[in-house]
């Protein structure tokens, strides 16, 4: 995005008409890293597991997080992936080590405005 600072109305003025969006992606992404939550434990106490890093939610939520969002089918699409599966399978890995939603809530909002 280029900002032309010679316009006619200042640049802050456009920033201020982000708002809206930006209180929706943060919605957005509350509401999905939420439900991502409380999927993965519903099915981690329907199949529990024994392993310390094999979590059957977690691998369930990261596999349909990536089938909800678009991906391409090349090299960096595959990257992608791969990515994504490793920042939804971590996000949850650690709500199952620490028991602390928020924290899994808000990594999965900074995790996924990274990527």
């Amino acid at each position: 995005m280029h900002l032309n600072y010679n316009a006619g109305v200042p640049a802050f003025f456009y920033f201020l008409g982000k708002k809206h969006e930006i209180a929706g992606n943060i919605r957005y992404f509350m509401l999905s890293s939420f439900s991502y939550v409380v999927i993965c434990d519903k099915i981690n106490k329907r199949y529990p597991t024994t392993g310390e890093w094999l979590d059957y939610g977690a691998i369930v939520c990261a596999i349909v997080c990536i089938l909800f969002h678009p991906f391409s089918i090349s090299f960096l699409g595959f990257v992608e992936i791969i990515t994504v599966f490793t920042a939804i399978y971590g996000m949850l890995i650690t709500y199952k080590k620490t028991g602390n939603s928020w924290g899994a809530i808000f990594a999965f909002c900074f995790i996924w405005n990274a990527l």
